[in-house]
Parts: structure tokens; C-alpha cells; sequence
């Protein structure tokens, strides 16, 4: 068992359940045989491949978030914290 040394408190058996469906939901697992979920996940699989795409995306997001505010800080344009979560939620919107 991989992640059976690594048990939390709070969820007790269940986080072992809970780190390996971690593992195997993160798009930088896309690579090898990680990139295909188990079979006892047959049923599962589109739903598992949906939620990882749903997480790249996320993260896709955020790297383009940071990248605007770095481009505007180099710009020296100044806005308000306000102005740029008003961006970043129309962002979301758009994706």
C-alpha cells in the first residue's frame, strides 16, 4: 500500500483512500500508467478524467492570473486588488 504510511488523524483510514485519488486526479500525473485509473475504477473513469481536466484547468487559470499581474507590475499600472479578482472571476466565467 502506497500511501499507507501516510495516515492523517481526521479521516483516519479513509485519507489513504482519499491521497490516492489525489494522486490519480493531478494533471502532472498524466503521464506512464498513471494517466489510466485502475479497473476496480471502471465505472468511475469518465468522472475521474472529467474531475482531472476540471483540476488543469484550475491550475491553467491561476499560471494566466499570475502571469497578468506580473505583466501589469512590469507595466507599472496599479489596480486595485478589487479590480483583479473582478478579473480573474470573469475569467472563470468565460473558461
Amino acid at each position: 500500500l502506497k500511501y499507507a504510511h501516510e495516515c492523517t488523524e481526521g479521516f483516519g483510514d479513509m485519507s489513504i483512500f482519499f491521497r490516492a485519488i489525489a494522486h490519480l486526479v493531478r494533471p502532472s500525473r498524466v503521464q506512464k500508467d498513471d494517466a489510466i485509473p485502475p479497473e476496480t475504477f471502471h465505472y468511475d473513469k469518465d468522472r475521474l478524467l472529467r474531475v482531472r481536466n476540471d483540476v488543469l484547468d484550475a491550475v491553467n487559470i491561476v499560471i494566466c492570473m499570475r502571469i497578468y499581474e506580473h505583466v501589469l507590475r512590469i507595466l507599472g499600472e496599479r489596480q486595485s486588488e478589487m479590480e483583479t479578482n473582478n478579473l480573474y472571476l470573469s475569467l472563470v466565467a468565460i473558461l
